[in-house]
């Protein structure tokens, strides 16, 4: 875990790194956590839906003013259920396996993501 506040950066391990010799796993390591953080964002969202800090039939636009480039109103529930019509990235990022092992270790900024996702107009 890498923790960064005021303070600075903390890294945090736990567990084995190496199943062979048993050694604790490098603090500096990096992995892909993939898929599973769209649970935690949803369920995020939804502790705010139920703190009434949020609405779900709102527009995104509500929230993040002038993220999305499209007169057409997405809304935060749209969001949550994956039916946008916006594009999928990945597309564009890693078209094919090759493409995907190639970049594996590449970061891109959360604006970098919305630029390419945002790129072409979702369906009407």
């Amino acid at each position: 875990m890498r923790i960064r506040d005021g303070s600075g950066t903390r890294a945090l391990v736990a567990g084995v790194g190496d199943l062979r010799d048993g050694s604790p796993p490098d603090p500096g390591g990096q992995f892909r956590i993939g898929s599973v953080t769209k649970t935690f964002t949803a369920t995020l969202v939804l502790q705010l839906v139920g703190d009434g800090r949020i609405a779900l039939d709102a527009p995104v636009e509500r929230y993040l003013p002038g993220l999305l480039p499209f007169r057409q109103k997405i809304t935060v529930r749209q969001l949550l259920q994956h039916r946008t019509g916006l594009f999928d990235y990945k597309e564009v990022l890693w078209p094919d396996i090759q493409a995907e092992a190639a970049g594996r270790f590449k970061s891109y900024t959360p604006a970098q993501l919305v630029h390419i996702a945002t790129a072409r107009s979702p369906p009407s």
